[in-house]
């Protein structure tokens, strides 16, 4: 329906145009909800019971991401955009910084609601919410908080953390791929696509009517 993305955030405005406020809202939780289940399972399973490193593991969420992000069934396209299942990987990893990486998160969301002529800029939240947990890693391991489990962060998990979000941005560009063709500037309209999650400044029609949502 709508633009075809299966992500809890687009099931969430289809079904509000639908059936109202209520039942799309519910129906986005759920989705959110199953989405970051997926990547908690895949570290519980990968790191808990199959017995592989940290950095193994993450390198099985991201394989979880991009499953997400392109569905073999689907004829790999218009799957989620992998936010909720990063969500659920960096929590399954390390509950205490996932939890700090919520921060920005919900800053950006305020500044959305707060300021509407940002035109929602929350599309940033997980290219801030990332570094966020990895600087919650290294303050958490300094501290010496054991209780948690939190191994000192290693390079190599560093640099997967980054293909999560390079994952996440060319989910965007694959989006957006036939209105990013038409744009005059391509280097404006991916700088959009990463602040905006869009390839333009204005959000789209059926956005802007459920806005209040």
């Amino acid at each position: 329906l709508g633009a075809g993305n299966a992500g809890a955030n687009h099931v969430r405005t289809v079904y509000s145009k639908k059936f109202g406020r209520l039942v799309g809202v519910l129906v986005g939780i759920f989705v959110m909800l199953v989405d970051i289940g997926k990547g908690v399972f895949i570290i519980y399973l990968a790191r808990d019971i199959l017995g592989f490193s940290e950095a193994l593991a993450l390198a099985c969420g991201i394989m979880g991401m991009a499953g997400h992000n392109w569905p073999v069934w689907w004829k790999f396209r218009k799957g989620g955009k992998a936010i909720a299942i990063l969500g659920g990987v960096l929590l399954a990893l390390h509950p205490l910084s996932a939890l700090l990486s919520l921060i920005p998160a919900l800053i950006f969301v305020f500044i959305d609601r707060l300021f509407p002529s940002m035109k929602q800029s929350s599309g940033f939240v997980p290219f801030a919410a990332v570094p966020a947990y990895v600087i919650g890693n290294i303050i958490f391991q300094k501290a010496g908080i054991e209780k948690f489990e939190l191994g000192a962060i290693s390079p190599e998990v560093i640099g997967m953390l980054g293909a999560t979000l390079l994952l996440v941005y060319l989910r965007r560009i694959d989006a957006e791929w036939l209105i990013l063709e038409k744009q005059p500037s391509k280097l404006k309209a991916l700088w959009y696509l990463l602040i905006y999650d869009r390839a333009t400044p204005d959000p789209p029609a059926l956005f802007r009517r459920n806005m209040a949502i």
